[in-house]
C-alpha cells in the first residue's frame, strides 16, 4: 500500500469519527495593486504570486492573467483529486497531466453591454495512463475526481461569495 493512500486512509477515518473536524477556513489571500493592471496576490503564508493583463486590454503581460491561473486552478485541483482517488482506489498512474484551455470575449471585462465577462466555456483534457487499471476504470476515476475536486466543484456549481467594501 502507498503512503498517500495510508495518509488519505488515516485521515478520511479521523474525519468519518469527527465530521466536525472537516470545515475550516481556508488560507486567506490579499490581492494588492502592483501597477496599473498587475496585483500581488499575497496569502498569510508570505507566498505571491503575481498577475497582469494582456497588452491587448491594456495591461504588461507581465505574469499570468487571473483567468490563466483560475485554468491553473481548476487543472491543478482536478490533478489532485485524481492522484488521491487513484491512490486510495489502489490505482498507479504513470501519467497525469490535465490540459484546461477556455474561450473568452474581452468585451465582458470592458463592461461592454450584452457580453458576459465570464468564459464561454472551458475545456477540460485529462491525459492518464496506468500499468493496472483499465480504459473504463480510468475514466471513472476522472468522473469522480471530478466530483471531489473543490475548484472544479466551486466553477460548476458556482458558489455563494459575499462582497464586502471598506473605505478608507
Amino acid at each position: 500500500m502507498s503512503e498517500l493512500r495510508v495518509t488519505i486512509d488515516r485521515v478520511r477515518a479521523h474525519l468519518e469519527a469527527n465530521p466536525a473536524d472537516g470545515e475550516a477556513e481556508d488560507v486567506p489571500v490579499r490581492v494588492s495593486r502592483a501597477g496599473p493592471l498587475s496585483f500581488a496576490a499575497t496569502d498569510a503564508n508570505g507566498r505571491t504570486v503575481t498577475t497582469d493583463m494582456p497588452p491587448g486590454i491594456g495591461g504588461g503581460g507581465a505574469g499570468m492573467t487571473p483567468g490563466t491561473l483560475l485554468r491553473a486552478g481548476l487543472g491543478s485541483c482536478g490533478a489532485g483529486a485524481i492522484a488521491l482517488t487513484a491512490a486510495a482506489w489502489g490505482i498507479e498512474l504513470s501519467r497525469l497531466e490535465v490540459d484546461v484551455a477556455s474561450r473568452s470575449d474581452d468585451r465582458g471585462v470592458l463592461g461592454i453591454d450584452g457580453v458576459a465577462p465570464e468564459p464561454l466555456e472551458v475545456r477540460i483534457t485529462y491525459h492518464l495512463a496506468s500499468p493496472d487499471a483499465t480504459d473504463d476504470q480510468l475514466r471513472e476515476l476522472v468522473a469522480e475526481a471530478e466530483r471531489r475536486s473543490p475548484v472544479g466543484q466551486a466553477v460548476r456549481q458556482r458558489v455563494v461569495v459575499s462582497t464586502q467594501v471598506e473605505l478608507t
